[in-house]
């Protein structure tokens, strides 16, 4: 009779293991990562692109001030503005291109400046800044110095009868002698 249940209840039949909290630890390390990815995606959403516009506005805010002191910027000077080297450079036809780069949230994306320059004897003149590449602002960027960029300027205004610009209204009626014809007609 060794071999009674109550016995064989007494012995520890075989080990399991016990639970030591070793359940909540991969739950820890996926809230972790949900922290971490939730962080950069805020950081890639709200403050790049608030550092990036920053960065564009000091660089404005500087060519203003040049101009109103009949000055011009050049490359050393945007520099010294945002504060930082630029990250690439490449010469494209007559203009100079420095790139520069705000890290994002996500690593594999960054926020780009790029400030344009043209030859002006053995300096780079600023010409103009863009957040895109050359390629897609071509038909949207303002230049602050429309002599700076050479055949952009625009044809006048057509109208319908080769007159030009429409002119101001004078203070008289200005319904065409079409529309007073068909409504002395329907007054009749």
């Amino acid at each position: 009779m060794s071999d009674t249940p109550q016995e064989s209840a007494d012995q520890p039949s075989s080990t399991q293991p016990k639970s030591s909290g070793g359940g909540h630890k991969g739950l820890y390390i996926i809230l972790a990562v949900i922290a971490v990815v939730l962080a950069a995606f805020c950081y890639e959403t709200f403050l790049a692109p608030a550092n990036l516009q920053a960065g564009f506005d000091k660089v404005a805010e500087a060519q203003f001030k040049s101009l109103a002191d009949n000055k011009t910027l050049s490359n050393i000077d945007v520099r010294e503005v945002l504060g930082k080297e630029p990250a690439n450079t490449y010469e494209e036809g007559e203009e100079y291109v420095e790139v520069f780069h705000w890290m994002g949230g996500m690593i594999v994306n960054s926020h780009k400046l790029y400030a344009v320059y043209r030859k002006q004897g053995e300096d780079w003149t600023f010409v103009r800044h863009s957040l895109k590449p050359k390629e897609e602002t071509d038909e949207q960027t303002i230049v602050i110095d429309p002599e700076a960029i050479e055949g952009d300027s625009e044809p006048p205004m057509e109208t319908a009868d080769d007159s030009g610009p429409p002119t101001e209204p004078n203070g008289e009626d200005d319904s065409s002698e079409a529309d007073q014809s068909v409504n002395d007609d329907n007054n009749q």
